[in-house]
């Protein structure tokens, strides 16, 4: 006997997939629609709101902006974040507003995605404010992104006046007050009621993650696999907003010389879980020591009451399984883990790499110490041949080497460093040529 149900499939990250597939007792079947799956998490945001003394304050007539809101895709709002970035800046004060982000181009992108245009630009001003104060509430739940329509809902007003024609923006500042009335009260009870938390925590974790649903036919007399298939990026940049950490230029420059990809996977989806993360390129490898496993706050686990049942970390694979129930509770960091893994070349491809790196330095050190200081000399042919040709022969071979796209991220700042020394060194001989220390011939 089958029975034709509305099968919620798994959780994931709002980022770009490709190849995504669902088989469900052997037949492939398709997820529902964006819209309905928003419908659907804007209902089950009620129904948590509903089992809280939150229930008085009209949860049923925010239906439509929370559905806006969870159906929100930030996928075409990315893009238009990077346009924007790419722009050249000419004035110092651009740059300053940019590091403040004023210049994040949210409220043109939403102006301009509405299809009726904004009619009433104070009643905008002050949903834009309202939005913000929104915002304000979510550092305790989870990372703070630009791309999150819970966030900033804002964003959500383009799906809202879609979907309700006959909408305006004071109906919208209308819901958003009303929306912001009820988070602020949950955020004022989640010290002593875990239920107003849970809300807010799964309020704004839809903002980065959605939950796929699909109708499935499936045997009700016999056990049945779920398979979802998907290719996913990755994220090599931390996930905090930068403008929000501390000494986040330090560790931007850290994550360029210490190269690390970064998953947001679901780890409480079932009754135990097991990730396993392999690098099949030959020229990569793991870091034991900086490979780790952070929560959703993207701190590091590191107590022995978060340890997993097991754990391994090799140069090869990284692998994690847990079957703890204290995980599963709703108010827990666990349910969706960052896993943060630390690249490295093979020894091989690093000793090369910095052995060039060194005697390049060197050679930048010869010339200067006998072209330069104290008695300069005159250096002849030989021994500038001397000094360069191994060295830019060497450096030049390692710099045009093919390799794989994650080969050439993870030593893309050695690379780097290599052709400033390199053509540091040339420049240092043509001042000499110049100056006419260097004799040809």
């Amino acid at each position: 006997m089958d029975a034709s149900v509305l099968l919620p499939i798994g959780d994931f990250p709002k980022v770009s997939q490709v190849d995504f597939s669902i088989t469900v007792a052997g037949e492939q079947v398709h997820r529902i629609s964006r819209e309905f799956n928003g419908q659907i998490q804007a209902r089950y945001f009620r129904h948590l709101a509903q089992q809280t003394p939150l229930c008085t304050l009209g949860t049923r007539r925010l239906e439509p902006l929370l559905a806006a809101i969870f159906t929100f895709n930030p996928g075409v709002l990315r893009g238009k974040l990077n346009d924007e970035y790419r722009k050249p800046l000419r004035h110092p004060r651009q740059w300053n507003e940019r590091m403040k982000g004023a210049l994040v181009p949210v409220r043109a992108y939403v102006e301009n995605a509405i299809d009726v245009g904004v009619r009433d630009a104070a009643m905008f001003d002050r949903c834009d404010q309202v939005a913000r104060d929104i915002g304000g509430l979510l550092d305790q739940y989870v990372l703070s992104t630009s791309e999150s329509a819970a966030e900033y809902p804002l964003l959500a007003l383009p799906e809202l006046f879609r979907a309700n024609p006959g909408l305006t923006e004071r109906d919208a500042l209308r819901l958003l007050k009303r929306l912001h009335r009820l988070l602020v009260r949950a955020d004022q009870r989640r010290h002593f009621d875990s239920r107003a938390e849970r809300l807010l925590h799964t309020y704004f974790s839809y903002g980065r993650r959605w939950e796929a649903l699909a109708w499935c036919k499936i045997p009700l007399n016999a056990s049945f696999l779920i398979e979802v298939y998907e290719k996913r990026e990755i994220f090599f940049d931390t996930p905090e907003e930068p403008l929000k950490r501390r000494f986040w230029l330090w560790r931007r420059l850290c994550d360029r010389l210490v190269p690390k990809a970064r998953q947001y996977v679901a780890f409480a989806d079932a009754k135990s879980n097991h990730v396993n993360i392999r690098v099949d390129d030959t020229s990569v490898q793991l870091g034991r020591r900086g490979t780790c496993v952070r929560d959703e706050l993207n701190r590091e686990i590191t107590s022995p009451p978060q340890e997993p049942d097991d754990e391994h970390k090799t140069r090869e694979y990284y692998s994690r399984y847990d079957s703890r129930a204290d995980r599963l509770k709703p108010d827990s960091r666990r349910q969706r883990l960052w896993i943060e893994c630390r690249l490295l070349p093979t020894w091989l491809r690093l000793f090369t790499g910095w052995g060039f790196i060194v005697a390049t330095w060197s050679a930048i050190c010869l010339i200067v110490m006998y072209g330069f200081i104290g008695r300069p000399q005159q250096l002849n042919s030989a021994d500038i041949l001397t000094i360069l040709f191994p060295v830019t022969f060497g450096a030049s071979l390692l710099l045009v080497q093919e390799t794989t796209t994650l080969g050439r991220h993870i030593k893309r700042a050695k690379q780097g460093l290599l052709l400033f020394f390199l053509l540091s060194l040339w420049g240092l001989v043509f001042v000499l040529y110049v100056m006419g220390r260097v004799k040809i011939g």
